[in-house]
């Protein structure tokens, strides 16, 4: 078995430490296995978008010590990502390179890659935004695109000369990911895929799919509640929910651990029909494919504006917004838009706002969702939850699914009843349980844990060096070092 890892980024925890759990349970077993990673050239990455050099020797280091944690270090075979790439029509490629919208870019292609596409994904990501300005993001588009073709080719030429049986990846998602996702899906080489698991304890991994792919994830949902034990699904389902309720760290941050239990909005009217709308971030979904557009609104934002616009006419509706806290500090034209949407009947609740998410549910007639978790919690608590968007649970039964503009409008004034829960039942099992435990790695929080019983660090030369590049960047002497301990060395 010739199993290859393409990690990049070393510098991310606990991903990179995921990609040696891995790696080391493949030398266990007898095999050895081949690393390919960056030693600085890519121009820009997800975790280190300014290719600052202090970053990108930390990441460096950080691999090299993990490296050495596997045992036996005999069995690693390592190889940057420089030595792989031997030039091609790149010159050519980047006179195509003159992008205005967000279609022109996802249209754009190299063979079965979809590489504007990912490209998007990575900039809506590093701007927090589902649309771009292509003036202002012109450099890094440019710089996304040509580390994206230059991996692509750098491991298409690996590829078709190893032949490896399998590739490992993170994410998936991301521009620089998603090529070598593309080059096994298009030479029919099995790509497993590694994530996050259920909590911080557990990490998942994905074969031959993105983590985000819509349909992948229905069949793993049916699969793992089809082989929980009859006993135990319902009891573990439920503890997901009380867990989220109740604020508790699962595999992400908790949003609702600073809000204020019970605390409903002032104007809150018991006697008028209560519409709660919950938005969410659109930035991670935006650009993964056809399978996440929403094919109700260009946006939710411009969902928003149709709803409440229909519905400002009901004197006995009241529609409250509650903003995704993860909004909170976002500053884009998609969130900016939000606060200019108004109404009589509106109610905008901003997403630093200690208003508690579970009272709104509990207390609202009907909720309506984007696609955030919350609109299967609804269904889980009893509530009619209207989904207005794309989200992995959205065929699993418990929510309600309109077609059209219209019907959203009616949902939102008829006595709808609460959909059968079982759909969201399967959904908090999965959730609460999916993914393996790990055996070398002990998670401490959400971005730390040991390795091993050790933290992987960076050399302590290497950290003493990019504290003194700190400090000269910050006396603005930083050019002058480099001029000085690169002189006379070619």
């Amino acid at each position: 078995m010739n199993t290859l890892f393409f990690e990049p980024i070393a510098y991310w925890s606990p991903h990179f430490e995921t990609c040696l759990e891995i790696m080391q349970g493949y030398i266990d077993s007898g095999a050895s296995v081949t690393l390919i990673g960056c030693d600085a050239s890519l121009p820009i990455c997800d975790v280190n978008p300014e290719h600052d050099l202090s970053m990108c020797l930390q990441c460096i280091s950080k691999r090299k010590q993990g490296l050495r944690m596997l045992t036996p270090v005999t069995s690693i075979n390592y190889i940057s990502l420089d030595d792989l790439f031997v030039g091609s029509d790149l010159p050519a490629a980047q006179r195509d390179w003159n992008f205005s919208t967000i279609e022109q870019l996802n249209e754009y292609k190299i063979d079965q890659y979809d590489i504007g596409m990912s490209v998007a994904s990575s900039l809506m990501s590093y701007y927090r935004t589902p649309t771009l300005d292509f003036v202002s993001a012109r450099d890094k588009l440019h710089k996304f695109l040509f580390a994206s073709y230059r991996t692509y080719y750098a491991i298409k030429n690996y590829l078709l000369s190893e032949r490896p049986d399998e590739v490992y990846i993170f994410n998936g998602r991301f521009a620089i990911l998603r090529s070598v996702f593309r080059l096994c899906q298009q030479y029919a080489i099995d790509c497993f895929i590694h994530e996050r698991g259920a909590n911080i304890y557990k990490y998942s991994v994905t074969k031959n799919a993105l983590p985000h792919d819509i349909s992948n994830k229905v069949r793993e949902i049916q699969a793992y509640w089809d082989k929980a034990p009859p006993d135990r699904r319902v009891p573990v389902a439920e503890q997901f929910y009380y867990d989220r309720a109740g604020g508790k760290q699962q595999s992400w941050f908790s949003f609702v651990a600073n809000q204020e239990k019970g605390l409903l909005p002032e104007c809150w009217d018991p006697q008028k029909r209560n519409l709660v709308i919950f938005n969410s971030s659109e930035d991670e979904f935006s650009s993964i494919g056809e399978e996440w557009k929403n094919h109700l609104y260009q946006s939710q934002l411009d969902g928003l504006r149709r709803i409440v616009a229909d519905l400002s006419v009901q004197k006995n509706v009241h529609v409250y917004l509650r903003m995704h806290p993860n909004l909170t500090g976002v500053h884009n034209e998609s969130v900016e838009g939000l606060y200019h949407i108004t109404g009589n009947n509106f109610t905008l609740i901003p997403p630093e706002s200690k208003i508690s998410t579970y009272a709104l549910i509990r207390a609202a007639n009907t909720v309506m969702s984007f696609g955030s978790t919350v609109g299967i919690e609804a269904a889980f608590w009893g509530k009619p939850s209207i989904l207005a968007g794309k989200s992995f649970y959205r065929e699993l039964g418990s929510v309600y699914l309109p077609m059209t503009h219209e019907e959203v409008i009616r949902m939102a004034l008829s006595n709808l009843e609460p959909k059968d829960r079982t759909g969201a039942l399967m959904y908090g099992y999965y959730l609460n349980t999916f993914g393996r435990d790990y055996k070398y790695f002990e998670a401490h929080e959400i971005f730390s844990g040991r390795f091993k019983g050790k933290f992987v660090r960076p050399s302590i030369a290497i950290r003493s060096t990019c504290y003194l590049i700190d400090v000269l960047r910050l006396q603005k002497l930083l050019p002058l070092f480099i001029k000085s301990t690169t002189a006379g060395t070619g």
